[in-house]
């Protein structure tokens, strides 16, 4: 009876008797008196109650006995919602912005490192054995690179702890420890600078378009031309010019010089509907239709798009333009009921109704939904 007895104190008391991480309960001033009185650090799991990875961390890894056993061992652990006024505190003091931020912490309120996102078993332990050891932290690592360290093995550390925090400025250390290394062939060299470049306006990624070959052999090419193209994608982002499709075009020429064009051209058409700039987008789309689109589907999706957002009927009529190709490349009747209603817009009311036609005919062998053809038709009549 006793043993059974103790066995649910220890579950009303501490949430379990096995391996499972062990939460605090006191306030954050009595957890750093604690922590100065024993001698542990805090580590404390800044989170929201509406955050997914924050969920599959407390459902997945904390009630794991192997990860309960060693942070019930070396930390204080914590948790705190980020809506709670504690949490709100806390969120403030120590700038967190993403969740779950991991916030590791000595008696005196120092960060001595932090972690963002989901981890799994062996991530969270491999997180919490580096967080005990100072040549790992974060703190000490700004420490020595801000003093003038630029060897090697702290510029690299540093650049990935940065990262590994979800902290800006990651980029200067890497290009620092890029600069020092001295194997540039190396797999986890080679994967750090092409994963944790931030933009294409330094020298980071003027050694991977010069070594390109290199890269697409380790990493293949669609891997490294989708990471480019987020680079470039990034400086355009952070210019301070304003856009123009000249500037982008200049943008991609030195990574994609062959496919500048077209891919400038996609991207002012997508950044004008992100911003919902209606006209300017459908001039973009014109202009890519004009430079780079090759296949029935785009000709129709982008004629359609202008067709959805201008009333202008000199767009209209070169919207048409290529609607129409895409109608003689293939026979469908989503393509003829974008031609229908861009008759229509033209008050070309007869062609406007044979397309409509058309298009309603073929809507059954392609299951296609005709619903917006037909009333387009009933209102021809």
């Amino acid at each position: 009876m006793k043993y059974i007895i103790g066995l649910l104190c220890c579950f009303v008391l501490n949430g379990s008797c096995f391996g499972q991480l062990v939460f605090s309960e006191s306030s954050w001033d009595d957890l750093l008196k604690q922590s100065a009185a024993e001698g542990k650090p805090i580590m404390v799991d800044m989170y929201a109650s509406w955050c997914g990875p924050c969920k599959k961390m407390e459902r997945d890894i904390f009630p794991i006995e192997e990860v309960g056993d060693f942070f019930n061992a070396n930390f204080l652990v914590a948790k705190r919602n980020i809506d709670t006024p504690e949490g709100a505190m806390l969120e403030k003091r120590y700038s967190v912005e993403r969740y779950p931020t991991f916030l590791f912490i000595n008696a005196d309120g120092k960060v001595l490192h932090q972690v963002i996102g989901y981890h799994d078993k062996d991530e969270f332990l491999a997180m919490g054995k580096a967080a005990l050891q100072e040549k790992n932290q974060l703190a000490y690592l700004e420490k020595k690179y801000n003093a003038g360290d630029r060897s090697e093995v702290i510029c690299r550390a540093y650049a990935i702890a940065l990262f590994d925090a979800g902290k800006k400025g990651s980029q200067k250390p890497l290009l620092d420890f890029w600069k020092a290394c001295e194997d540039k062939s190396d797999y986890e060299n080679m994967s750090l600078l092409l994963s944790l470049l931030e933009d294409a306006d330094n020298s980071g990624f003027d050694y991977i378009i010069n070594h390109r070959s290199d890269f697409e052999e380790v990493f293949g090419s669609s891997v490294v031309n989708d990471r480019l193209q987020k680079l470039v994608y990034a400086s355009i982002y952070q210019s301070k010019e304003v856009l123009s499709p000249e500037i982008v075009k200049a943008a991609f020429e030195k990574s994609f010089p062959e496919d500048a064009e077209a891919m400038s051209a996609y991207f002012m058409m997508s950044y004008y509907r992100q911003a919902k700039d209606w006209p300017k987008y459908v001039d973009a789309t014109l202009f890519f239709l004009d430079n780079a689109a090759e296949d029935a589907a785009t000709f129709n999706d982008l004629s359609w798009s202008i067709v959805e957002n201008t009333d202008d009927k000199k767009q209209l009529k070169r919207a048409l333009k290529y609607a129409k190709r895409a109608n003689q490349l293939q026979s469908h009747p989503a393509i003829k009921s974008t031609v229908a209603h861009i008759y229509a817009k033209l008050n070309k009311r007869k062609k406007a109704k044979d397309f409509a036609k058309q298009s309603i005919v073929l809507a059954d062998e392609y299951e296609y939904d005709s619903r917006s053809v037909e009333a387009l038709l009933k209102s021809l009549d």
